[in-house]
Order: structure tokens, then sequence, then C-alpha cells
């Protein structure tokens, strides 16, 4: 998840209590699959 670019681009992001970040949604052009290192 891209998360800079997201930020950059004015989705909010908060912390829960147990200091997990969180939003309420990540659009598909966000996400990429990483390579399998196996």
């Amino acid at each position: 998840v891209d998360a800079a670019a997201m930020h950059r681009d004015g989705h909010v992001f908060y912390q829960s209590e147990n200091k997990v970040w969180l939003t309420d949604a990540v659009p598909p052009q966000y996400m990429s699959v990483m390579p399998n290192k196996g």
C-alpha cells in the first residue's frame, strides 16, 4: 500500500489505541503486489 501517496492525495489516516494506523478504505490504485522472495 502506497500510504505516502494516499496521504499526499488527501486520504485521512488515524491511529488506534494500540498504535495501529488505520484508514477507511484503500483504493486499488494505491495497491501493488510485492514479488515473492521464497
